[in-house]
């Protein structure tokens, strides 16, 4: 995992120069800061934010006015690599103001009534670039080369490009779709129908040829790390940033874990790590992954999060494979009465135990899939959402999103260690290390993708899925049936119309599932009606399904009494080829995520349990969020964060957990455990097929290393 030709774990700082005050951005205070902190990589602006004006003197673009006319990007990079700090270029492509256009006209994103699109909404001012301009790629590649020719920077880091929602039918686009698919771009959203899903895939592809063709011109110069930001796991087809599709066109994959621009309630507190997680899945070996952390308590961009609060999203981002970067706007260097010493504390802990991160990883065999093509594709809907292009939500009654959320939660509640797996890897080599695959209501598939997991689970793999999982072609075009049918032992019976599907499926927050067999994925609720998930799919067992439970009849209001028992299974159980697969006919993920139903989070993990041998044990606490990594010499790590904290968020205190009883499968007695944070040496004794040791105590942050 080699990058900047180093084996090293960075640890980024990011400032942007919003006060607009010289002697706060000043090169020097700057890197000196970055340099007390235990940073070793820093973006530094070429192009601005606000303007995308410039901080050096540039052919294509006018510099910005409180530089004085100094080169203030050399003066930058003299003074990071004084201090032996990597400094990266940043290029801000999603933002300009008109004054900063290039020669020639039509550079601008276009909305469908011929309108500019304005950033102002989002911004306060400003305009996006459209990447299908001739006139915009050829500044755009000016603009990298220069700074390659000119400066000694050791990467070049793309904020954007983007297509913001409506875009683009500007005179480029226009021409460029009809050449390829030789019609006009649709002017509405009309999902089902291939010309609009030709368009989505458009704005996919010319942001990837953009980039391509930057990246080309720009390494035939010098070949140094160029990347851009990418997307959490969210929707990404109204906006078109997405992390997977243009993998190919960065050297580090990353994205932004930004937090609170809504309601602090709405962010889960393990969000930074699920980003990682995902973004490592995406880079593999070949590549470093990347997480952009906030320091500033969003959308007040001059107001810091509290210390626990960012020392726990930088844990949980090292923990999970990638490096953390954290940006704050310059302001916040004055204004912070913290003095960056919880960044101080995480990036000095890392660095000291840089071998633990460096090249480490997974040891688990349970993954989560994330299908991106049923983010986009199926989760269509009203947009809405808090400034910027990456922070937009898809309100629709198609729960993709908040069921893969319930599922990571649960699985990150019971203690159960997990990797994220990605379209790419969903074949018989990425999956091989796993005993088990869960596919939360993994709608969108195509018949080679069924393929591979067929194989998969005939071969001895064990599944789980929920919902409408398989029942869309890969553009969200409805099928008759499950794709995947003869795995899940359940059929729908035949849907032929979208009327039909109404009939199969019933939306509720009322109606409730009866436990109907003896089975150790249900044994342990004490309680024979539970409540039914928000969105179930009315399905029949096929002969040899083992059915557990099966939902009630639909009550006619609150407080009616019940119906009876239906005929429609709501988890199954079935054999197929060496495997097994366990099916959840409701959203159970969003149901647990929404309403936090016990029940369903102890049938979720029984059901894993029962499948596979967890290689960790962990006493309940399920306010610790944990990852098992193997390191470069073959050591275990094991990391514990500890979430731990008053009832809401931001976090202002972490309440220490002690005593944390740890079973751990090994091969043969290690040979010594010690915790890195406390320094203590443990005491590891057997305990039928693990080994059994006691952690004192977890603040809020803790590794574990097992030799």
């Amino acid at each position: 995992m080699k990058f900047f030709n180093e084996d090293k774990f960075y640890r980024f700082l990011w400032y942007d120069p919003i006060s607009k005050d010289i002697n706060i951005c000043n090169p020097k205070r700057m890197a000196k800061i970055a340099q007390e902190v235990h940073a070793n990589a820093i973006h530094y602006v070429a192009t601005t934010p606000l303007t995308g004006n410039t901080f050096y003197p540039s052919k294509y673009r006018k510099m910005e006015p409180l530089t004085g006319g100094k080169d203030i990007l050399k003066e930058m990079v003299e003074e990071c690599h004084k201090r032996k700090i990597k400094l990266i270029a940043y290029f801000n492509c999603h933002w300009v103001l008109k004054e900063s256009k290039p020669e020639g006209d039509g550079w601008l994103t276009v909305l469908k009534s011929g309108d500019i699109f304005d950033m102002a909404a989002w911004y306060g001012k400003g305009f996006c670039p459209c990447v299908n301009s001739p006139d915009y790629l050829a500044e755009s590649i000016g603009i990298c080369k220069e700074l390659v020719t000119n400066y000694d920077i050791d990467g070049i880091f793309f904020d954007g490009p983007s297509f913001p929602i409506g875009t683009c039918y500007c005179k480029h686009c226009q021409k460029k779709f009809k050449s390829i698919y030789g019609a006009e771009i649709p002017k509405e959203e009309l999902w089902g129908e291939k010309i609009f899903e030709n368009f989505m895939q458009f704005r996919f592809d010319s942001i990837a040829q953009y980039l391509a063709e930057i990246r080309k011109e720009t390494k035939k110069v010098r070949d140094i790390p160029i990347y851009k930001n990418g997307a959490p796991l969210k929707t990404s087809w109204f906006n078109a940033i997405t992390s997977e599709y243009h993998a190919p066109q960065s050297d580090i994959i990353g994205g932004e874990h930004f937090v609170f621009y809504s309601n602090p309630f709405n962010t889960n507190i393990w969000g930074a790590g699920a980003v990682a997680k995902y973004h490592k899945a995406i880079a593999g070996k070949d590549k470093p992954a990347i997480v952009y952390l906030c320091y500033a308590h969003k959308v007040w961009d001059f107001y810091p999060l509290p210390a626990a609060d960012i020392k726990n999203i930088i844990a949980e981002t090292a923990a999970n494979g990638a490096y953390p970067f954290v940006t704050m706007d310059d302001y916040l260097t004055v204004n912070d009465s913290l003095k960056l010493a919880p960044v101080k504390e995480m990036f000095s802990f890392i660095e000291k135990n840089e071998n633990i991160y460096l090249g480490a990883e997974s040891y688990n065999n349970v993954a989560l899939y994330w299908s991106q093509t049923t983010a986009d594709f199926y989760t269509h809907g009203v947009l809405k959402g808090a400034g910027g292009t990456h922070h937009i939500e898809v309100e629709s009654d198609k729960e993709y999103i908040k069921e893969f959320e319930g599922f990571y939660d649960i699985l990150t509640q019971a203690h159960i260690p997990f990797d994220i797996l990605v379209e790419k890897d969903l074949n018989e080599k990425g999956m091989e290390k796993y005993d088990c695959v869960i596919m939360p209501n993994t709608a969108c598939l195509n018949e080679a993708q069924a393929q591979e997991i067929r194989k998969f689970v005939e071969n001895g793999g064990n599944l789980i899925a929920s919902n409408e999982v398989s029942l869309y072609e890969e553009k969200g075009v409805m099928r008759k049936d499950f794709l995947i049918s003869d795995l899940l032992g359940v059929s729908t019976g035949g849907i032929n119309t979208p009327e039909d599907l109404k009939k199969f499926i019933y939306r509720t927050k009322i109606d409730y599932q009866k436990i109907s067999a003896k089975h150790v994925i249900v044994n342990s609720s004490k309680i024979s009606y539970l409540p039914a998930a928000l969105d179930n799919v009315r399905v029949k067992a096929a002969l040899g399904t083992q059915v557990l439970a099966k939902f009630m009849n639909p009550l006619n209001f609150r407080y009616d009494c019940f119906k009876g028992v239906s005929d429609h299974p709501s988890i199954t159980v079935n054999k197929h080829g060496k495997g097994k697969v366990i099916y959840f006919a409701g959203n159970v993920g969003a149901l647990y995520l929404t309403f936090n139903v016990r029940d369903i989070r102890d049938i979720v993990s029984n059901a894993v349990r029962w499948l596979v041998e967890v290689p960790l044990i962990l006493e309940k606490n399920y306010s610790l969020d944990i990852n098992l990594t193997e390191t470069k010499d073959g050591s275990k790590a094991l990391h514990i964060i500890n979430w731990s904290t008053r009832i809401k968020r931001p976090s202002d205190e972490i309440v220490p957990v002690r005593d944390i009883k740890v079973k751990l499968q090994l091969k043969e007695k290690p040979k010594a455990v010690k915790t890195l944070a406390s320094n203590k040496k443990l005491k590891a004794t057997k305990a039928g097929k693990y080994y059994e040791f006691v952690v004192p105590e977890v603040k809020d942050y803790e590794v574990i290393v097992i030799k």
